[in-house]
């Protein structure tokens, strides 16, 4: 039976900040904040669920926990030189209760039913095996970073941005989570949380050539996203699979499975606009090298990256 009902919850956040000028065209500023995400719903639960001596109950994790976070954050916003340099810094740290994640069970027997009340779904390579999913609360996270921004234009034709962030996001505090085959656990304290890359950097460069009857932009792009982990605590397991659906044999772990590569991605564009910018055509070229990275991997899917694409857009301003 799948899950069902209804619930309603009532919160009241609260944010206290200041800001002040700290030279003409700079300011600083700081915040401390409340904010809240209201219980997920488990869609593979079913409403009710077997005990350990099979008697049907009513199944206590249809709806996770409430997600809380106290946040603090400071930055400054800047400019120079007649504004011609823009300079912006941000620092924050949140800290979550009850944080909200996906976990994951492999390699479960297609007679046993999942912790969530439904049977596990079935993994086409291991006939007897399946997959169980379920949304669950980690009881404390600790998220901090920051992040650099700035614009510069050299000349009245260039346009230089460029961004720096910086994130850790752990677990705080002692919890078992299953990570592996067949229900294995394991204390994730001070494990890095799913999603969430160390360091990203983004780079542009922009110059405009002015002529009669119009202007030609040429802009190229650059961004580096570092290494990241999908689908829980999936990663941490000790599973190996042994692949060999073509004829060769491959080995691969649970971190090789569930980890998004370092990537760096490069893009260019060449814009002309005609008269007051009424007419515009378009010619780009996006992830120039082909770099192919995971964006999400499951036990029986995989999605990646767009390959090298390319294309030309005409507009029209009426």
């Amino acid at each position: 039976m799948a899950a069902s009902g209804a619930h309603e919850w009532t919160r009241t956040d609260w944010k206290v900040g200041v800001e002040m000028d700290i030279l003409e065209d700079s300011l600083a500023y700081a915040s401390v904040a409340t904010g809240y995400w209201p219980s997920a719903v488990n869609i593979w639960a079913s409403t009710n669920a077997l005990d350990l001596e099979g008697n049907v109950v009513t199944n206590p994790g249809v709806f996770t926990e409430s997600e809380e976070v106290l946040a603090y954050e400071m930055g400054a916003k800047t400019s120079f030189f007649n504004k011609r340099l823009t300079v912006n810094v941000d620092a924050y740290f949140y800290d979550y209760t009850n944080r909200q994640y996906t976990e994951v069970w492999n390699g479960v027997p297609q007679d046993q039913l999942c912790p969530t009340g439904v049977a596990p779904t079935v993994d086409p390579r291991f006939p007897t095996m399946g997959v169980c999913f379920t949304e669950r609360n980690l009881g404390k996270v600790e998220t901090y970073g920051g992040e650099l921004s700035s614009k510069w234009l050299p000349t009245d034709n260039d346009n230089i941005d460029f961004s720096l962030s910086h994130l850790s996001a752990t677990v705080a505090e002692s919890q078992e989570v299953i990570v592996d085959v067949m229900g294995g656990t394991m204390d994730v304290n001070g494990q890095t949380m799913p999603d969430s890359p160390e360091w990203q950097v983004n780079v542009g460069y922009e110059h405009r050539f002015d002529f009669e009857p119009g202007s030609l932009f040429l802009r190229a792009d650059g961004r580096y996203t570092s290494e990241s982990y999908y689908e829980g605590f999936a990663y941490l397991g000790s599973r190996m699979v042994n692949d060999t659906t073509y004829g060769t044999g491959f080995s691969y772990s649970s971190r090789d499975i569930y980890t998004c590569k370092a990537h760096t991605v490069y893009d260019f564009t060449a814009t002309y606009l005609m008269g007051d910018g009424a007419y515009r055509i378009s010619a780009y070229v996006k992830n120039i090298t082909e770099e192919y990275w995971k964006l999400y991997t499951g036990e029986n899917t995989v999605s990646i990256s767009a390959p090298r694409t390319y294309g030309v857009t005409f507009t029209v301003r009426f």
